[in-house]
């Protein structure tokens, strides 16, 4: 009986050579045995390895990098990926290369064994920012020898290197990869970030239905969908593993998430916005002058109104005062909650606890109006100057200690330094 490849199923966990320069029959077997979000396939090279070896299933779990390797391949594309942000002049206050490395670090401890204790330092080696790879590297290098000593297979720690390690590889650090006309470029940032990658796991000898694998985790991190596009979502542990790491951020101490994730991310976006509401205040102007012109009932006039309306929704989207920037935050810690810890068992165990003591705080200082009112009143300028003094501070308790911080803002911002050190 002929074999229906079309429907999904296939009658060995490998596809011959052959096969795989079927296009069809290689997006089958790729979402059917591997994952959806590991198709289409961008990176050429990747692509041509797969048309001459075939796919094999087996041949990703019997793949046994050794220690030494799983280093050499970290270091590897640590050091190429800053190669790329000084060709690219790339200066991002958070998606930064040493960025997907502290996402490393929280999906190797979200591997970590359930059956057995996780040392009180491992723990909480996510309480704190890294201030260089150098600090960072030691740390992942004991945690990947301790995870080996553990049983855990040196593939599945190679796979989430290559994975986290390249997430965010050469990131713009707006939402999307823009051509200079404002125009969404071919590949978003996770696409090219996936024909990078591939790469790697070339050079290393890694099987190509691994490489696809940590492609695929790769996309599953994707936040921000184009409008022709589909959601994506995690379609198995992995990739859910990998989304929660990479927005986790969130749970370090209080006022290392404030300095170093949320006010650097909102930083990121101060001057896309800027340059946006200086051209969206001309176009409505523009717009309303010429819908002024146009008689009741000319056909031009309902579908100008239309575009009018869409520009002032746009001209209030971003984030305008303090109190819309906590506002954001919560919603995001909510989402966090809900559609990435959840569904990861081992995370809610490890993060559970904390993230909703995060929510809590944000919660109680939208409440306090009596301190919020008076600094929305300064509006959009106050966010700028507040993003500025605080993205990636060396503290923020000396931070706020300085002369010309606004006493509200003191007093509100204060609620994120702990009493106990940090390590305590």
């Amino acid at each position: 009986m002929p074999v229906n490849y079309t429907s999904g199923t296939f009658p060995e966990d490998k596809l011959a050579a052959r096969t795989c320069r079927d296009t069809d029959l290689l997006q089958a077997f790729v979402e059917a045995n591997i994952s959806v979000n590991a198709w289409p396939i961008h990176s050429r090279p990747l692509l041509k390895l797969i048309h001459r070896r075939g796919l094999n299933l087996r041949t990703a779990r019997e793949f046994t990098p050794s220690f030494d390797t799983l280093l050499a391949l970290m270091r590897r594309m640590h050091t190429a990926s800053l190669r790329v942000e000084r060709q690219l002049s790339i200066d991002n206050a958070f998606h930064t290369t040493l960025h997907n490395y502290e996402v490393l670090l929280r999906l190797l401890l979200l591997e970590w064994p359930s059956s057995q204790p996780m040392p009180w330092e491992m723990r909480h080696a996510v309480d704190h920012a890294y201030d260089s790879f150098d600090t960072l590297e030691p740390l992942l290098a004991d945690l990947i020898s301790q995870l080996l000593d553990r049983g855990v297979p040196s593939w599945r720690l190679a796979r989430d290197i290559l994975a986290a390690g390249g997430h965010d590889y050469g990131h713009s650090g707006d939402t999307d990869r823009l051509g200079p006309d404002g125009a969404p470029l071919p590949l978003t940032h996770e696409e090219t970030a996936e024909r990078h990658v591939a790469k790697f796991g070339i050079t290393f000898g890694f099987p190509p239905s691994l490489i696809l694998e940590s492609l695929a985790g790769i996309r599953a991190t994707t936040l921000h969908v184009r409008q022709d596009r589909q959601k994506v979502q995690a379609s198995n542990d992995f990739e859910r593993k990998m989304t929660l790491a990479d927005v986790a951020g969130c749970v370090m101490r209080p006022d290392q998430w404030m300095i170093h994730v949320a006010i650097p991310v909102l930083h990121e976006r101060m001057q896309p916005w800027q340059q946006r509401l200086s051209e969206i205040s001309v176009e409505i102007e523009q717009l309303t002058r010429q819908i002024e012109r146009l008689p009741p009932d000319h056909a031009e006039r309902e579908h100008k109104t239309a575009q009018l309306a869409e520009l002032e929704a746009e001209e209030v989207a971003p984030i305008q005062t303090v109190s819309d920037a906590f506002d954001n935050e919560l919603r995001f810690l909510s989402f966090i909650r809900s559609n990435r810890l959840e569904p990861v068992a081992t995370g809610s165990r490890l993060w559970g606890e904390r993230i909703d003591r995060r929510i809590e705080l944000i919660k109680r200082l939208l409440n306090r109006r009596d301190l919020l009112e008076p600094l929305d009143g300064h509006g959009f300028p106050l966010v700028e100057t507040l993003t500025e003094k605080l993205a990636n501070a060396d503290s923020l308790q000396r931070s706020l200690a300085q002369d010309g911080v606004d006493p509200n803002l003191r007093e509100l911002f204060s609620e994120f330094i702990p009493d106990a050190p940090l390590g305590a």
